[in-house]
């Protein structure tokens, strides 16, 4: 086996593979232990939340970042059932998927 074919044949697959594996370990490990404590602690005072304060939480955050933002009449019109759908249908989802 020449130095062309071991490269082509064992060396380069190999470095993509390790590669990949440790891209993906890499997601897993953060996913575990994230690296932003602010997030870690916002995060898990959200998880302590009852499905209902989740959605009032997130539509009072949305409203005041609509307010901040000066949308006009229609378009607040808008995102507002925007944002109620999509609150209900994270209510829903998470009320299937919260352990």
């Amino acid at each position: 086996m020449s130095t062309s074919e071991l490269l082509t044949r064992l060396l380069i697959p190999t470095i993509l593979i390790v590669s990949v594996a440790g891209l993906r370990i890499a997601f897993w490990w953060e996913k575990h232990r994230p690296t932003v404590p602010a997030h870690v602690a916002e995060m898990a005072a959200w998880r302590r939340l009852s499905t209902q304060e989740q959605a009032a939480a997130d539509a009072e955050a949305i409203a005041e970042g609509m307010v901040a933002d000066g949308f006009d009449a229609a378009a607040r019109a808008r995102a507002e059932e925007s944002v109620r759908r999509a609150v209900q249908r994270a209510t829903e989802v998470n009320a299937l998927f919260r352990p």
